[in-house]
């Protein structure tokens, strides 16, 4: 399956060369990995297991590609209960953001949601990670509550802002 915006394309297959690609682009980036539940890592095999764990699970697992140069940059994450998409992990490399690629990937969501009969969708974000929640924000969604996490790789302790839109 695919999606396409302006600049992206959204897909859920990958090919053996661009799961190094994503794996140098947002898999071994620190500063990527910040706001994220999983560790960034200089070795390959552990993006490739993240990636079949993912893949294999009863999450949907979208790959996000640069339109210009075929290059994969990121990738989205939602699981769907009903009528209800929640659990979403959007995530743009660190080399990719700030160009608006977070609002088209978003705004794809939504326009699926529509189109796929969902009514409600949960946007959640680490509290201080205050582009994400800006995003949220600026397409309509509402602030709904907050709740205490543990992040299991470091068991860091955060807090996690709860957004929700109505479709």
């Amino acid at each position: 399956m695919k999606i396409e915006t302006k600049d992206l394309i959204l897909k859920t297959d990958i090919s053996k060369e661009d799961i190094e690609k994503i794996h140098q682009n947002v898999f071994s980036q620190n500063e990527t990995a910040k706001y994220m539940l999983w560790r960034a890592s200089d070795e390959i095999e552990w993006t490739k297991k993240r990636l079949k764990s993912w893949q294999e699970s009863n999450v949907d697992l979208y790959f996000i590609y640069e339109k210009a140069n075929n290059n994969p940059i990121g990738f989205l994450t939602f699981s769907q209960e009903s009528d209800t998409i929640k659990n979403i992990g959007l995530c743009i490399g660190k080399n990719f953001i700030c160009k608006g690629y977070g609002k088209q990937v978003l705004t794809a969501l939504l326009d699926y949601c529509k189109s796929h009969n969902i009514k409600t969708v949960e946007y959640s974000a680490f509290h201080e990670n205050i582009a994400s929640i800006e995003l949220a924000k600026k397409l309509g969604f509402v602030y709904s509550h907050s709740k205490n996490s543990v992040r299991n790789h470091d068991k860091l302790d955060f807090v996690e802002d709860v957004y929700v839109k109505k479709i």
